[in-house]
């Protein structure tokens, strides 16, 4: 029982079902529920279940939009607010100092292995020097309506499609070595989810780490939706409305799609995974060669980070 509702508490716990219900989706989620019974992996089948429920509203309703940009796009109307400068962003409102050890240390491992571009940390400060948002966005962000995480998802999209470059998560530690030209800087690359592991997935990317030309076309599409979705909406239909929005642009420009380079988002997370087991020097030399970039998560309980001998006692203190 104790597993079961951490699993409920992993996957958003009331707050979720909440979601569900203002979304339309909880009759549908409770018949899974009914069908498959509340095992863990029951309760992952009828989460996969209600994200393809979602996608498909949020098809329906903004698929013209995603036509009338393509529209646009043809048309040239986005030709003239590319500003390309390549740079790193990283964001933490509060400002870096402000930050817990392991956003700094995440901070500074960016610092140490990118020197060759401008890494530029926005703060609640400084954010509006970058970009500028509709008025209804930052009036909703202000009063509470878009929260701190989803703000993010709109200031990284914008940020992208005005100067280009590459958004990285500050929970992103970077070990460095040889960073492949193409994670920054490709016309567009992120994280994917890939098969066999994205069979039944319909979300088929990582935010947290985005590479974009400016003005990328694919970028570009997904601002218009995040755009005209709260301009319309007071409230969020799923946490993953960004990741929805890129599925459906995939789908919808294939071609650019396919031009990027497929790289797991599985791999990135190992080290997450195993950072307060044991620390093996030789998983440790493998992971870093496999990949320079592993996604951690700060919200961790002070007796995880005290324990001793484990990878992050090994490579933090």
């Amino acid at each position: 029982m104790n597993g079961l509702f951490s699993t409920f508490k992993k996957l958003g716990g009331w707050s979720l079902l909440n979601l569900w219900r203002k979304a339309g989706v909880l009759p549908y989620a409770v018949a899974q529920v009914c069908l498959t019974g509340v095992s863990r992996k029951s309760l992952e089948i009828v989460r996969l279940g209600v994200q393809q429920k979602i996608l498909h509203k949020l098809r329906k309703r903004y698929l013209p939009v995603l036509e009338a940009f393509d529209e646009e796009w043809k048309s040239g109307q986005y030709a003239t607010e590319q500003e390309s400068c390549p740079r790193v962003w990283i964001c933490w409102m509060q400002g870096i100092e402000n930050a817990p050890k392991l956003v700094q240390d995440c901070y500074s491992s960016i610092q140490e292995h990118i020197t060759d571009r401008k890494i530029v940390l926005i703060t609640a400060k400084n954010r509006k020097e970058y970009v500028v948002f509709p008025d209804y966005i930052e009036q909703k962000y202000e009063a509470g309506i878009i929260t701190h995480t989803h703000f993010s998802d709109l200031l990284r999209v914008a940020l992208l499609v005005k100067y280009g470059g590459t958004w990285i998560d500050a929970t992103v530690f970077c070990t460095g070595g040889t960073i492949p030209r193409y994670m920054l800087d490709s016309d567009f690359f992120v994280f994917q989810n890939l098969k066999p592991g994205a069979d039944g997935h319909v979300l088929n990317i990582s935010s947290w780490f985005m590479t974009a030309c400016a003005g990328n076309k694919m970028v570009s599409a997904v601002r218009k939706l995040l755009y005209e979705y709260w301009r319309e909406n007071d409230r969020l239909i799923d946490y993953f409305l960004l990741h929805h929005f890129f599925a459906m642009v995939a789908d919808s420009y294939v071609d650019d799609w396919k031009k990027v380079v497929p790289f797991s988002n599985s791999v990135p997370h190992i080290l997450l995974l195993r950072l307060f087991e044991p620390y093996n020097k030789e998983c440790y030399e493998e992971l870093k060669r496999i990949c320079p970039f592993h996604k951690l998560a700060y919200k961790r309980t002070s007796e995880e980070f005290a324990l001793k001998g484990t990878f992050y006692d090994v490579i933090f203190n």
